[in-house]
C-alpha cells in the first residue's frame, strides 16, 4: 500500500517556527533555525521576504510580528554572500509588495512602537534607494511620537535594536525582550514586547 506524506505546516506557521527558534535560549536549537533562515534567503530572496512579509501582517503572535519586522528590517539591507543587498535581488513585484506593505501598516494606529520602529526605518531604507516616498506623510511624527510615549533616546539610530540581551516571560504568558540599542550605553537598554 502507498502512503502519500503531506506536510500540513503551512509556510507563515514554518517561518512563525523559525523566528520563535532563532530567539532560543538552546544554542543547537538558535543555530539550526538561523541556519535554516539564511538558506531561505540564499535559495529564495523573493520567497524569504514574502514570508516575513505574511508573517508580520497575518501572525496572531505579537511577539513573532516583531521578530519578523525586525528581521524584513536587518535583511533587506545586509549583503548577502556575492555583496550585493537583498533588495536588489528582489524582484520588482516582491520589492513593490514590501513598499506596500510598510506603507499600509505605517498608516495603522495600533501598530506596536517595536514593529513601527522597524517599519519607519524600512521606510526610510527604501525611500533612499529607490528615491520612492513609501510611508504616508506624517507616518514618521507618528512613530516618533510612539517612540516618546516609551523611553526617551538620544538619537535617532538608538531606534535600531543592536541585539537582544535577554528574555523573559510576564505573568500574561508574553514574552519580553530586553533589548541593546544601536549607539546607546546599556544603561538604555529596555524591556519590549
Amino acid at each position: 500500500m502507498f502512503v502519500l506524506s503531506v506536510s500540513t505546516t503551512t509556510t507563515k506557521e514554518r517561518m512563525e517556527q523559525l523566528l520563535i527558534d532563532a530567539t532560543e535560549v538552546d544554542q543547537e536549537k538558535r543555530k539550526a533555525a538561523e541556519k535554516t533562515l539564511l538558506e531561505m534567503k540564499e535559495r529564495d530572496p523573493n520567497g524569504f521576504v514574502q514570508s516575513l512579509l505574511e508573517t508580520l501582517v497575518s501572525s496572531e503572535n505579537r511577539t513573532v510580528k516583531q521578530l519578523s519586522a525586525i528581521l524584513l528590517k536587518q535583511q533587506l539591507r545586509q549583503p548577502t554572500k556575492n555583496g550585493s543587498s537583498l533588495w536588489s535581488l528582489l524582484t520588482p513585484e516582491t520589492q513593490q509588495r514590501v513598499k506596500s506593505t510598510v506603507e499600509s501598516l505605517l498608516k495603522k494606529e495600533d501598530v506596536e512602537v517595536t514593529i513601527q520602529r522597524s517599519l519607519t526605518q524600512m521606510s526610510e531604507f527604501l525611500s533612499e534607494d529607490s528615491n520612492v516616498p513609501v510611508a504616508a506623510p506624517g507616518a514618521s511624527a507618528g512613530a516618533a511620537s510612539a517612540v516618546k510615549k516609551g523611553k526617551k533616546r538620544a538619537t535617532k539610530k538608538a531606534t535600531t535594536v543592536e541585539s537582544i540581551v535577554e528574555q523573559k516571560y510576564s505573568s500574561d504568558g508574553c514574552v519580553k525582550y530586553l533589548v541593546h540599542w544601536t549607539g546607546c550605553s546599556s544603561d538604555e537598554d529596555s524591556w519590549v514586547n
